[in-house]
């Protein structure tokens, strides 16, 4: 008996010990995809040489993550970089994470007659690490895109994952919606 107790205290300390952390991208042009309404541009800075452009409406940004979680651990989702560009004044941006607000950013102003939209920005982590404690689950982050009169241009999302099953994929479903607020007036 004191063997088996052992043995469970060293495999407990071992699951704290170790962590699994993946990084998850997912880039915005892929909204695109089957979406012809979904306009992208072509720069050759961005990761994947496309971006999302959101025009003058407001833009949704709906993503179903899926948890799963690998050993004894809770899960921890970091939003670490959302990369974007801008030539012209200020876009807001908001995110959501179940319901509750994580962040709001403001996009960096910048009036340059447009040669700034090959050149990329980095907002850096958003809000506080997320810390999901139950073992499986669908959560929704919500990206609400707030842009004037030029637009703004989403190439990547990026997302560090503690304890998530490294073959899970984390994005599991999304979708992207243009001038939200019009459907209800």
């Amino acid at each position: 008996m004191k063997f088996v107790i052992n043995v469970l205290v060293l495999c407990q300390a071992l699951s704290v010990v170790f962590t699994v952390t993946t990084t998850w991208t997912f880039e915005f042009e892929d909204f695109a995809l089957g979406n012809p309404s979904v306009q992208t541009r072509w720069r050759s800075n961005a990761s994947n040489n496309k971006t999302l452009y959101v025009t003058k409406d407001i833009g949704v940004a709906t993503f179903n993550l899926c948890v799963f979680k690998t050993g004894a651990s809770d899960v921890k989702l970091n939003v670490s970089d959302i990369v974007y560009s801008n030539d012209g004044p200020t876009d807001s941006i908001t995110l959501t994470y179940n319901g509750e607000l994580l962040d709001t950013f403001m996009t960096e102003e910048v009036h340059d007659w447009g040669n700034r939209w090959n050149m990329f920005q980095h907002t850096g982590p958003a809000g506080d690490v997320i810390n999901v404690t139950y073992q499986h689950g669908t959560h929704e982050l919500v990206i609400d895109i707030y842009p004037t009169e030029y637009g703004v241009e989403l190439d990547k999302l990026v997302i560090i994952a503690e304890n998530q099953h490294p073959q899970r994929h984390l994005f599991c479903d999304q979708t992207f919606r243009e001038n939200y607020f019009s459907e209800f007036l």
